[in-house]
């Protein structure tokens, strides 16, 4: 075995790895900022407490020769080159590989944690002789707050949540593309606090209703008194959609309980 020195952390290998089985290994220079990209790779946090954007590339012709690259979503993270959250992209020597990496700044990751702030990200896909390569996202439940991860490609955009993105070149090639963040929608939930135990929740154009001791009869009426809609049998949480914008009132009848109060609807 070699010996290691405390300067360096050296990961020995007795075979060329393949970009996507390389071992990490972490340089005194790290966090320098006069450190080359080719020679400069930062340490990783293993606990995942963030959304993840996993995107794998590979030529058709020879699907495991692969390369990753990661883009890390987190309030708390910024587009700083932080040790310890992003990894500084290393270049395969093997020919053969295809190359992805995302840019922030003058940099080049291998994983770029990055604040939920951001909605696109730079990519480079470095294409090494011609074929048909694919990029396609390794795992789809690890972005939960978003609707849409696009790959954009000149004007052409791929949902990569609903499939992948392929290419064709004729020769060696460098792609400069761009991934795209579409959150979902915010569904804004309001709470009106009613007597007798009962609490009526707002979402979206409808409502909701927790406490009742059994089925209610819900009676809707504009301001002026006139009964727009009734709800017969309701239950715990079960939604009701309300047709009337605007300031609803609401009267809530149980066996045991009776309610009234008012909700708008947007």
């Amino acid at each position: 075995m070699k010996k290691c020195t405390l300067t360096f952390l050296i990961i020995c290998t007795t075979t060329l790895l393949s970009a996507q089985t390389a071992k990490y290994s972490l340089f005194s220079n790290v966090g320098s900022k006069s450190a080359t990209s080719e020679s400069l790779l930062k340490n990783l946090r293993t606990v995942n407490s963030f959304e993840e954007v996993s995107l794998l590339i590979f030529n058709n012709a020879a699907s495991t020769v692969t390369d990753k690259t990661r883009i890390r979503l987190k309030e708390s993270y910024t587009t700083d080159f932080v040790i310890g959250d992003d990894a500084i992209k290393m270049m395969s020597l093997n020919a053969e590989v295809p190359q992805i990496y995302t840019v922030t700044g003058n940099y080049q990751y291998s994983a770029n944690a990055l604040p939920t702030s951001i909605t696109e990200v730079s990519l480079v896909a470095k294409l090494m002789k011609a074929g048909t390569y694919t990029i396609t996202m390794e795992n789809l439940t690890t972005v939960p707050s978003y609707s849409k991860v696009l790959l954009v490609d000149g004007t052409s955009e791929t949902n990569l949540l609903e499939g992948n993105y392929t290419t064709t070149v004729s020769g060696a090639l460098t792609k400069n593309l761009k991934i795209k963040l579409v959150k979902k929608a915010t569904t804004e939930i309001g709470t009106t606090a009613t007597e007798n135990g009962i609490e009526v929740n707002t979402v979206n154009k409808g409502i909701y209703i927790k406490g009742l001791d059994g089925n209610a009869q819900v009676n809707v009426y504009n301001l002026s008194g006139q009964l727009v809609q009734s709800f017969n049998g309701v239950a715990n949480n079960e939604i009701l959609i309300l047709g009337n914008k605007g300031i609803n009132v609401l009267n809530i009848i149980t066996d045991t309980q009776t309610a009234q109060t008012k909700v708008l609807i947007k």
